[in-house]
């Protein structure tokens, strides 16, 4: 019997989801002494994030796979970038040198879901490849040995793409200048119909995300960022390293 691919992958979703929740429920976090003294409501904000934006399910899955895929395509078409050529210099001349973190930031958002698509295709196939049983859920115990088989390399991109993400969230400046290019951009969009509707979802969903995490640092002090952000990149690492029988 042909194996339905995409629902494998639907399962892996799952189960990744479910460990996200798990690692930062209030229990697990408590481990950690980088989160002594922050809000756990802000942790759970992060997981919340995390869920929407790093592993989404269902339709709005398919929404942001498909919109950062035309975003992608975007950036890599000469025309269509030569056609921003003026909102380019626009935005040269009035965000100056915050313009190549702005763009960073931008790019980070591709990054870090393409990080987490790469994990997931990876041990999707690793669970065909074993023939473990997904059809009712996967569990813990049996995908240790699919973890344990994948390079640490994959994982460590995936852990530093979101750590870098977080660290550009935490810069509250870079964080709006990176939305205000991204506002001018759409901008731009809005006013011909050369660009398509994939093209408009696909900078919409990189402001959404932006706007999100903006949103997460809000409630923190700019003095406990980086132990903040310390503290998820630790909680990363333990967890596909326990997964992985590395410690």
């Amino acid at each position: 019997m042909k194996t339905n691919h995409a629902k494998v992958n639907d399962a892996v979703l799952a189960f990744l989801r479910v460990e996200l929740e798990r690692r930062y429920d209030c229990a697990n976090i408590k481990r950690f002494k980088q989160f002594k003294d922050i809000d756990p409501e802000t942790v759970a904000e992060f997981r919340e994030f995390a869920l929407r934006r790093v592993y989404p399910e269902g339709q709005a899955r398919t929404e942001i796979d498909m919109a950062f895929c035309a975003l992608q395509e975007l950036l890599r078409s000469p025309r269509k970038i030569a056609s921003l050529g003026k909102v380019a210099l626009s935005a040269v001349w009035s965000l100056g040198r915050r313009l190549p973190m702005a763009v960073s930031a931008g790019q980070q958002v591709i990054q870090a879901f393409s990080c987490a698509s790469a994990v997931e295709t990876r041990l999707s196939q690793g669970v065909i490849a074993k023939g473990i049983p997904w059809k009712s859920g996967l569990k813990t115990d049996d995908m240790k040995s699919v973890f344990a088989e994948l390079p640490a390399e994959l994982f460590e991109e995936l852990v530093a793409a979101l750590v870098h993400l977080l660290e550009l969230a935490g810069n509250r400046d870079t964080m709006q200048t990176g939305l205000g290019l991204l506002e001018k951009i759409a901008a731009i969009m809005d006013a011909s119909d050369q660009w398509t509707a994939s093209d408009r979802q696909g900078v919409s969903m990189a402001m959404d995300t932006l706007t999100e995490a903006l949103s997460l640092f809000s409630h923190i002090d700019d003095r406990d960022v980086p132990r903040f952000v310390k503290g998820i990149e630790m909680v990363e690492t333990d967890w596909y390293q326990t997964l992985r029988g590395d410690k």
